[in-house]
Protein backbone atom coordinates (compact mmCIF):
# COMPACT_ATOMS: atom_id res chain seq x y z
CA UNK A 1 0.00 0.00 0.00
CA UNK A 2 2.08 3.41 -1.20
CA UNK A 3 1.44 6.12 1.09
CA UNK A 4 1.34 9.76 -0.97
CA UNK A 5 3.23 12.88 0.03
CA UNK A 6 1.15 15.69 -1.26
CA UNK A 7 3.05 19.18 -1.23
CA UNK A 8 1.20 22.31 -1.18
CA UNK A 9 3.01 25.55 -1.33
CA UNK A 10 0.97 28.93 -1.00
CA UNK A 11 1.08 32.11 -0.79
CA UNK A 12 -1.39 34.78 0.99
CA UNK A 13 -3.97 32.75 -0.89
CA UNK A 14 -6.14 31.64 2.49
CA UNK A 15 -9.63 31.06 1.40
CA UNK A 16 -8.41 29.16 -2.07
CA UNK A 17 -5.99 27.03 0.04
CA UNK A 18 -9.07 25.97 2.23
CA UNK A 19 -11.21 25.11 -0.65
CA UNK A 20 -7.77 22.92 -1.69
CA UNK A 21 -7.86 21.30 1.29
CA UNK A 22 -11.25 20.05 1.56
CA UNK A 23 -10.54 18.29 -1.77
CA UNK A 24 -7.62 16.36 -0.35
CA UNK A 25 -9.38 15.58 2.78
CA UNK A 26 -11.98 14.06 1.08
CA UNK A 27 -9.91 11.61 -0.89
CA UNK A 28 -10.94 8.17 -1.36
CA UNK A 29 -7.48 6.83 -0.46
CA UNK A 30 -6.35 7.93 2.69
CA UNK A 31 -2.36 6.99 3.11
CA UNK A 32 -1.24 10.24 2.10
CA UNK A 33 0.40 12.92 4.53
CA UNK A 34 -0.08 17.11 3.35
CA UNK A 35 2.79 19.02 3.38
CA UNK A 36 1.82 22.43 3.92
CA UNK A 37 5.22 25.09 2.45
CA UNK A 38 3.42 28.68 3.49
CA UNK A 39 5.08 31.93 1.97
CA UNK A 40 2.58 34.19 2.86
CA UNK A 41 3.39 36.96 4.34
CA UNK A 42 1.12 35.74 7.86
CA UNK A 43 1.11 32.49 9.26
CA UNK A 44 -1.91 30.72 8.29
CA UNK A 45 -2.21 29.49 12.17
CA UNK A 46 -5.05 27.07 11.47
CA UNK A 47 -2.50 24.54 10.00
CA UNK A 48 0.05 25.07 12.58
CA UNK A 49 -0.09 21.46 14.52
CA UNK A 50 -4.07 21.06 13.78
CA UNK A 51 -3.88 17.18 13.62
CA UNK A 52 -1.67 14.48 12.36
CA UNK A 53 -2.39 14.57 8.64
CA UNK A 54 -0.77 18.19 8.24
CA UNK A 55 2.65 18.79 8.24
CA UNK A 56 3.32 23.23 8.66
CA UNK A 57 6.38 25.27 7.43
CA UNK A 58 5.99 29.02 7.13
CA UNK A 59 9.52 30.02 5.40
CA UNK A 60 10.63 33.63 4.59
CA UNK A 61 12.25 32.99 1.16
CA UNK A 62 10.44 33.27 -1.94
CA UNK A 63 9.97 30.89 -5.09
CA UNK A 64 7.81 27.95 -5.91
CA UNK A 65 10.43 25.65 -6.79
CA UNK A 66 12.47 26.15 -3.36
CA UNK A 67 9.32 26.06 -1.58
CA UNK A 68 9.09 22.56 -3.27
CA UNK A 69 12.86 21.36 -2.62
CA UNK A 70 11.88 22.49 1.49
CA UNK A 71 8.69 20.30 1.27
CA UNK A 72 10.23 17.49 -0.26
CA UNK A 73 12.97 17.41 2.66
CA UNK A 74 10.06 16.60 5.18
CA UNK A 75 8.29 13.95 2.51
CA UNK A 76 7.85 10.51 4.03
CA UNK A 77 5.79 8.92 1.40
CA UNK A 78 6.41 6.72 -1.65
CA UNK A 79 5.12 9.26 -3.78
CA UNK A 80 5.41 12.98 -4.28
CA UNK A 81 2.35 14.56 -5.14
CA UNK A 82 2.23 18.24 -6.30
CA UNK A 83 -0.39 20.32 -5.68
CA UNK A 84 -1.40 24.04 -6.86
CA UNK A 85 -3.34 25.83 -4.01
CA UNK A 86 -6.24 26.58 -6.89
CA UNK A 87 -6.46 22.87 -7.63
CA UNK A 88 -8.98 20.39 -6.58
CA UNK A 89 -8.20 16.59 -7.00
CA UNK A 90 -11.27 14.61 -8.09
CA UNK A 91 -12.20 12.29 -4.98
CA UNK A 92 -10.41 9.12 -6.27
CA UNK A 93 -7.45 10.67 -7.87
CA UNK A 94 -5.10 9.11 -5.45
CA UNK A 95 -6.91 5.56 -5.32
CA UNK A 96 -6.20 5.74 -9.56
CA UNK A 97 -2.64 6.75 -9.03
CA UNK A 98 -2.25 4.06 -6.56
CA UNK A 99 -3.88 1.37 -8.60
CA UNK A 100 -1.75 2.69 -11.54
CA UNK A 101 1.78 2.57 -9.76
CA UNK A 102 1.10 -0.78 -8.37
CA UNK A 103 0.48 -2.15 -11.76
CA UNK A 104 3.01 -0.32 -13.41
CA UNK A 105 5.54 1.63 -10.91
CA UNK A 106 6.99 4.43 -13.12
CA UNK A 107 8.99 7.24 -12.05
CA UNK A 108 5.98 9.71 -12.26
CA UNK A 109 2.69 9.80 -13.05
CA UNK A 110 0.54 12.95 -14.56
CA UNK A 111 -3.08 12.86 -14.31
CA UNK A 112 -5.65 15.19 -16.53
CA UNK A 113 -5.38 18.60 -15.69
CA UNK A 114 -8.91 20.56 -17.09
CA UNK A 115 -10.99 23.35 -15.71
CA UNK A 116 -14.06 22.23 -13.55
CA UNK A 117 -16.29 24.89 -15.03
CA UNK A 118 -15.19 24.37 -19.01
CA UNK A 119 -13.74 21.14 -19.21
CA UNK A 120 -10.79 22.71 -20.78
CA UNK A 121 -7.72 20.23 -20.79
CA UNK A 122 -5.02 22.36 -19.40
CA UNK A 123 -2.21 21.41 -21.28
CA UNK A 124 -2.17 20.60 -25.16
CA UNK A 125 -1.59 16.59 -24.62
CA UNK A 126 -4.27 16.81 -22.04
CA UNK A 127 -7.07 16.51 -24.96
CA UNK A 128 -6.02 12.87 -25.43
CA UNK A 129 -7.94 10.39 -23.52
CA UNK A 130 -5.81 7.41 -23.21
CA UNK A 131 -2.39 6.30 -21.57
CA UNK A 132 0.77 7.99 -23.13
CA UNK A 133 4.41 7.42 -22.41
CA UNK A 134 6.19 10.87 -22.02
CA UNK A 135 9.25 11.08 -23.31
CA UNK A 136 11.48 13.92 -24.61
CA UNK A 137 9.71 14.48 -27.45
CA UNK A 138 6.38 15.12 -26.11
CA UNK A 139 6.93 16.21 -22.06
CA UNK A 140 6.28 19.69 -22.94
CA UNK A 141 2.39 18.61 -23.45
CA UNK A 142 1.93 17.35 -20.34
CA UNK A 143 3.63 18.49 -17.24
CA UNK A 144 1.68 20.04 -15.29
CA UNK A 145 2.12 19.96 -11.83
CA UNK A 146 -1.24 19.77 -10.18
CA UNK A 147 -1.35 16.44 -11.81
CA UNK A 148 2.31 14.85 -11.06
CA UNK A 149 2.92 12.21 -9.16
CA UNK A 150 6.88 11.67 -8.68
CA UNK A 151 8.77 9.06 -6.76
CA UNK A 152 10.26 10.25 -3.76
CA UNK A 153 13.64 8.68 -3.80
CA UNK A 154 14.08 10.18 -7.35
CA UNK A 155 13.26 13.78 -6.72
CA UNK A 156 14.86 13.22 -3.24
CA UNK A 157 18.65 12.85 -5.40
CA UNK A 158 17.56 15.35 -7.83
CA UNK A 159 15.07 18.10 -6.74
CA UNK A 160 13.97 21.20 -9.04
CA UNK A 161 15.73 23.66 -10.10
CA UNK A 162 15.39 26.79 -7.89
CA UNK A 163 16.15 29.23 -10.65
CA UNK A 164 13.06 27.75 -12.48
CA UNK A 165 9.57 28.45 -11.89
CA UNK A 166 6.95 31.16 -10.90
CA UNK A 167 8.69 34.10 -7.87
CA UNK A 168 12.29 33.61 -9.93
CA UNK A 169 13.06 35.80 -13.04
CA UNK A 170 12.58 32.60 -15.34
CA UNK A 171 9.06 31.79 -14.35
CA UNK A 172 8.01 28.55 -15.76
CA UNK A 173 9.27 25.45 -16.72
CA UNK A 174 10.38 23.70 -13.52
CA UNK A 175 8.12 20.78 -13.87
CA UNK A 176 9.21 19.63 -17.79
CA UNK A 177 12.54 20.00 -16.54
CA UNK A 178 11.89 17.75 -13.67
CA UNK A 179 10.52 15.56 -16.10
CA UNK A 180 13.13 15.48 -18.23
CA UNK A 181 15.73 14.61 -15.85
CA UNK A 182 13.77 11.41 -14.96
CA UNK A 183 14.02 10.28 -18.17
CA UNK A 184 17.70 10.77 -18.57
CA UNK A 185 18.14 8.88 -15.38
CA UNK A 186 16.21 5.98 -17.12
CA UNK A 187 13.20 6.56 -15.26
CA UNK A 188 9.73 6.23 -16.99
CA UNK A 189 7.40 8.92 -16.79
CA UNK A 190 3.57 8.38 -17.75
CA UNK A 191 -0.08 10.36 -18.39
CA UNK A 192 -3.29 8.77 -16.89
CA UNK A 193 -6.06 10.79 -17.87
CA UNK A 194 -8.12 8.61 -15.55
CA UNK A 195 -6.72 10.72 -12.58
CA UNK A 196 -8.62 14.03 -12.66
CA UNK A 197 -7.50 16.95 -11.22
CA UNK A 198 -9.45 20.40 -11.38
CA UNK A 199 -7.61 23.72 -11.60
CA UNK A 200 -8.63 26.88 -13.67
CA UNK A 201 -8.05 27.31 -16.94
CA UNK A 202 -8.06 31.13 -18.12
CA UNK A 203 -8.54 32.61 -22.05
CA UNK A 204 -4.99 33.46 -23.64
CA UNK A 205 -6.96 36.88 -23.81
CA UNK A 206 -7.30 37.35 -20.30
CA UNK A 207 -3.36 36.21 -18.82
CA UNK A 208 -2.06 39.07 -17.93
CA UNK A 209 1.09 40.22 -20.21
CA UNK A 210 3.63 39.79 -17.40
CA UNK A 211 2.67 36.81 -16.47
CA UNK A 212 3.23 35.37 -20.41
CA UNK A 213 6.06 37.30 -20.49
CA UNK A 214 7.38 35.82 -17.22
CA UNK A 215 6.37 31.68 -18.64
CA UNK A 216 7.90 32.26 -21.38
CA UNK A 217 11.24 33.29 -20.17
CA UNK A 218 11.08 30.53 -18.20
CA UNK A 219 10.54 28.18 -21.32
CA UNK A 220 13.42 29.64 -23.11
CA UNK A 221 15.78 29.63 -20.33
CA UNK A 222 14.52 25.67 -19.90
CA UNK A 223 14.87 24.82 -23.72
CA UNK A 224 18.72 26.59 -23.34
CA UNK A 225 19.56 24.46 -20.44
CA UNK A 226 18.94 21.44 -22.00
CA UNK A 227 20.59 22.06 -24.97
CA UNK A 228 23.64 23.40 -23.42
CA UNK A 229 24.18 21.20 -20.34
CA UNK A 230 22.24 18.19 -21.77
CA UNK A 231 23.04 18.21 -25.32
CA UNK A 232 19.72 17.75 -26.35
CA UNK A 233 20.67 19.28 -29.65
CA UNK A 234 17.44 18.20 -31.48
CA UNK A 235 15.51 20.64 -29.36
CA UNK A 236 16.60 23.19 -31.16
CA UNK A 237 13.73 22.44 -34.04
CA UNK A 238 11.27 22.06 -31.16
CA UNK A 239 12.60 25.76 -29.89
CA UNK A 240 12.47 27.17 -33.27
CA UNK A 241 8.85 25.64 -34.48
CA UNK A 242 7.61 27.57 -31.14
CA UNK A 243 8.85 30.55 -32.42
CA UNK A 244 7.63 30.69 -35.55
CA UNK A 245 4.23 29.54 -34.61
CA UNK A 246 4.37 32.44 -31.64
CA UNK A 247 5.15 35.09 -35.03
CA UNK A 248 2.84 34.00 -37.18
CA UNK A 249 0.23 34.01 -34.70
CA UNK A 250 1.00 37.83 -33.80
CA UNK A 251 0.88 38.72 -37.39
CA UNK A 252 -2.02 36.95 -38.35
CA UNK A 253 -3.81 38.61 -35.23
CA UNK A 254 -2.44 42.14 -35.81
CA UNK A 255 -3.74 41.70 -39.42
CA UNK A 256 -7.20 41.00 -38.15
CA UNK A 257 -7.52 43.44 -35.56
CA UNK A 258 -6.94 41.55 -32.27
CA UNK A 259 -4.67 43.51 -30.55
CA UNK A 260 -5.04 42.03 -27.11
CA UNK A 261 -3.91 38.11 -29.19
CA UNK A 262 -1.30 39.95 -30.62
CA UNK A 263 -0.03 41.15 -27.31
CA UNK A 264 0.27 37.37 -26.36
CA UNK A 265 2.07 35.61 -29.00
CA UNK A 266 4.72 39.19 -29.16
CA UNK A 267 5.25 39.00 -25.67
CA UNK A 268 5.68 34.91 -25.87
CA UNK A 269 8.19 35.45 -28.95
CA UNK A 270 10.30 37.83 -26.92
CA UNK A 271 10.23 36.18 -23.74
CA UNK A 272 11.09 32.48 -25.26
CA UNK A 273 14.09 34.42 -27.15
CA UNK A 274 14.97 36.37 -24.14
CA UNK A 275 15.15 33.35 -21.66
CA UNK A 276 17.49 31.25 -24.39
CA UNK A 277 19.75 34.11 -25.11
CA UNK A 278 20.39 35.09 -21.30
CA UNK A 279 20.42 31.59 -19.46
CA UNK A 280 23.48 30.43 -18.46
Amino acid sequence: MLKFSIVLCTLNRPEILETCVKSLKAQLYKNFEIIIIDQSDNKNHRYINQEPLFIYRHIMEKGLSNARNEAIKLASGDYICLMDDDAEYDNDFLLKAQDSLIQNPVGIIIGKVIDKLTGRPGAKGMSVDKIISVNEGNAFRYCMSPGMVIRTKTVKEIGFDNELGVGKRWGAGEETDLALRFLYKGEKVMYNPRMLVYHPSLERDDIPVPKVFSYNLGFGALYKKHISKYGKKKMYMEFSWWILRNVIGCILFRIIGNESAAAYYDNSVKGKLLGFKEYK
